[in-house]
């Protein structure tokens, strides 16, 4: 039998609970979820560190040092890593989706967890409801 993961204490950095479900998901599954938007320091108190949103780099040194830290990227990576791959995805003509994956040293290239093309007719949708329609993918993986 394998030994699952036990998680406790999670750091959620990016979108507050206003901005995604998924922060009451987490509680409801019985977890305690801490937000912060604020610039990652400290990480020795949490079991996992979720990134949805989040504005800065994350260290290598706090990389090195932490618990796993998971990135929700709207994006299909390899393609549109970095800010506002949405916009890129449209503008660029390169495949949509959404990522999951874990975060190493380099931006938006760690280990895939989980990805989902998803295709849109950017002729008879809005940039703005292309953004909706992957947030709510991510949120639903």
């Amino acid at each position: 039998m394998k030994n699952k993961l036990k998680v406790n204490k999670i750091l959620f950095l990016g979108y507050s609970q206003n901005e995604t479900i998924l922060h009451n998901i987490l509680e409801n599954r019985g977890c305690q979820v801490i937000h912060s938007s604020e610039k990652l320091t400290n990480t020795s108190e949490f079991d996992l560190i979720i990134s949805f949103g989040y504005r800065y780099i994350i260290s290598n040194e706090v990389i090195k040092n932490s618990c796993p830290i998971i990135n929700l990227h709207i994006s299909l990576l390899p393609f549109n890593k970095g800010s506002h791959p949405n916009f890129w995805s449209h503008f660029d003509g390169t495949p949509s989706g959404v990522t999951i994956h874990l975060i190493d040293e380099r931006i938006d290239n760690g280990k895939y967890l989980y990805q989902k093309e998803v295709l849109f007719n950017i002729k008879q949708i809005t940039y703005k409801e292309s953004y909706e329609i992957l947030i709510n993918e991510i949120e639903n993986l």
